[in-house]
């Protein structure tokens, strides 16, 4: 069976329907869907499931306090009951076809830990994301594994440890700190060539200020849990140098000293430290624009 794990907060109705019926429309139908409600304002009920909730794959568990998808997605697994897991976000669509693909891909060949497709993005940009597979030693650069939309074994999932329960998660990089410790212990993975999983992008998503302003606390700590595996490969410098950059523009003017200290601590060459004044450049030309 397959467990389809959704954390959803404060999701419109209309979008967490969409969701849930396209699970619905599934050609594979050996299936329970875990509904982890994370202290929504207006909390879910039996009657916001397909049909009135009559349907009894349909399960929702429900935190007495907001906790962040990555814990949420924690205690889905912990209530779920199937050999796989799917992870799926609560307003995403799925193509009728994507469980039976992905679960023929992983019951014929048992050395893959986890499989995926292609996206499809909808709502504010309509596009295909390929997120080919790459190596261990590039999820330390970039997450290219994505967050939603993979069907794994059970055991990996465990194995793994499930996802960081650490508060600064809640920020965002919960999944990036996922896919890393994944990369650490290493894994097996299968991707599909064909775009089955619609991720809805709307203008909040679009701009994730939060995340943003906060990328390089949640860069620094994930370096501390996955130091031996970053140093190993050489990348110390590079891996903490982008987040740094990556939140100079997008961070407060009183954290400019701290964020371009790092920076510049770990640049290694002149190219770097060249990007790093550009980009305050740029940052202090807004600011006084704005004032």
């Amino acid at each position: 069976m397959i467990s389809i794990i959704i954390p959803s907060w404060n999701t419109p109705r209309e979008w967490l329907s969409e969701c849930l019926s396209s699970i619905l429309g599934q050609t594979w139908t050996d299936w329970e869907v875990v509904l982890v409600d994370d202290a929504s304002a207006t909390p879910l009920t039996r009657q916001d499931l397909p049909e009135g909730g009559i349907d009894h794959r349909f399960r929702i568990v429900r935190h007495k306090n907001n906790s962040g998808p990555g814990i949420a997605r924690n205690t889905a697994v912990g209530h779920s009951q199937g050999e796989y897991i799917f992870t799926m976000d609560s307003d995403d669509v799925l193509e009728p076809q994507i469980l039976k693909e992905l679960h023929g891909i992983l019951s014929e060949d048992r050395s893959l830990d986890c499989a995926y497709t292609t996206f499809r993005t909808f709502g504010a940009v309509d596009t295909i994301w390929t997120m080919p597979v790459k190596t261990d030693r590039d999820m330390i650069v970039d997450q290219w594994m994505p967050g939603p939309g993979v069907l794994m074994r059970k055991s990996f999932y465990n194995r793994i440890g499930g996802y960081c329960e650490e508060k600064i998660f809640r920020n965002g990089n919960e999944d990036w700190d996922f896919w890393m410790s994944a990369a650490d212990k290493g894994f097996s993975v299968s991707r599909i060539e064909k775009p089955l999983y619609r991720y809805r992008v709307s203008a909040g998503s679009l701009s994730n200020s939060t995340t943003k302003r906060t990328h390089y606390k949640t860069i620094n700590f994930m370096y501390e849990r996955h130091r031996e595996f970053i140093h190993s490969h050489g990348m110390t410098d590079r891996f903490l140098y982008d987040g740094y950059f990556f939140s100079l523009p997008h961070c407060s003017f009183k954290e400019i000293p701290a964020v371009m200290k790092g920076g510049i601590r770990h640049s290694k060459n002149i190219g770097d430290y060249t990007r790093l004044l550009a980009a305050l450049s740029k940052k202090i030309a807004r600011g006084c624009l704005r004032g």
